[in-house]
């Protein structure tokens, strides 16, 4: 499959695959960032995995965080695959910027 023709989910799906990390494994590192971070809204539950990658899901700058560690790609990289696919790109950026800001 090409990446280019990937949806947002399918690409992050792939960045994990091709590390060989489970949804568990993700699941447990992401509560150890939270931990570090004294924040609960950058875990990231195996449930929630699934939505993304089944483009169900938007996730939060949080998430995008973590997701960047875990996948060990840049923030910008992360951003810019979901804004690329998304419909409301414009509305997602609004989001994020505003999130940033608070």
């Amino acid at each position: 499959m090409k990446v280019l023709s990937m949806s947002a989910g399918e690409k992050l799906k792939e960045f994990r695959n091709r590390l060989g990390i489970s949804m568990r494994e993700v699941e447990e590192t992401s509560r150890r960032i939270a931990e570090t971070e004294g924040n609960s809204e950058y875990v990231i539950s195996s449930g929630w995995l699934t939505q993304i990658e089944n483009s169900n899901a938007t996730p939060s700058i949080y998430k995008l965080f973590t997701v960047s560690i875990v996948y060990r790609i840049s923030f910008r990289t992360c951003y810019s695959c979901m804004a690329s696919t998304l419909k409301e790109s414009v509305d997602f950026s609004r989001q994020i910027r505003s999130r940033i800001r608070t």
